[in-house]
């Protein structure tokens, strides 16, 4: 069941890469069910989060992804401290509510989410992302204090868990970016925005936030 559950997610992997999502998601599905019924509940809760985006965000189906996390919960009652993998998929929640517009619902679980982090207490990427989704919502609510002491925690835990590749460090460049352009601190904002689109033009070939970041780029220099 393991090497079945870690087959299919690599094949899940290589789909979505190549933009065939509804075979992505057939593939991630099988991986995570196939280590449920392996009973390694640890792995199809680190899987779920994959799922989860799967189908709420590649195939728009919000109400079959918290069908999902209601699996997700059945399997946490069978892990030790499953603390870490239910906040990460929160998360993933979270990022599918923000594009159905539900601003406020996913603000709620992302801080939710880092307070579950914290109280944790183990450095994690995912931390750190869930810090960075908080940082834009505070810039774009005015509080520009509270998003620079975010991203400044998401950065120190990044330098603790990840490779300087990571494109959390593009998010946090893009934050940055989006702080000075607030402060009027036009080249600071060009600068921030040039850092996130170089770091993530090598790792992310046609991704979204590869546009958003080189517009941005574009409007900052430009004024």
């Amino acid at each position: 069941a393991g090497l079945a559950s870690t087959i299919a997610f690599r094949l899940s992997q290589v789909a979505r890469a190549a933009g065939r999502l509804e075979e992505a998601e057939q593939h991630v599905r099988t991986a995570v069910f196939r280590a449920a019924a392996g009973h390694d509940y640890a792995r199809a809760l680190e899987l779920m989060p994959m799922l989860v985006l799967s189908v709420g965000s590649d195939l728009g189906d919000r109400a079959a992804a918290e069908q999902l996390i209601e699996h997700a919960r059945t399997m946490a009652e069978h892990v030790d401290d499953p603390r870490h993998e239910l906040a990460t998929i929160d998360i993933a929640l979270a990022s599918i509510l923000v594009e159905k517009g539900d601003d406020d619902g996913a603000i709620a679980l992302y801080q939710r989410s880092a307070a579950t982090f914290e109280a944790v207490g183990r450095p994690s990427s995912e931390h750190a992302r869930c810090l960075l989704a908080i940082s834009g919502w505070s810039i774009e609510h005015g509080d520009l204090e509270g998003a620079a002491r975010h991203v400044e925690h998401a950065r120190a835990i990044l330098d603790e868990v990840s490779l300087p590749t990571d494109t959390n460090y593009a998010s946090i460049a893009f934050q940055e970016g989006g702080l000075a352009e607030e402060r009027d601190d036009l080249e600071g904002a060009a600068s921030g925005f040039r850092e996130a689109v170089s770091r993530l033009r090598p790792r992310l070939h046609g991704h979204p936030f590869l546009g958003v970041g080189l517009f941005a780029q574009a409007i900052a220099e430009a004024r």
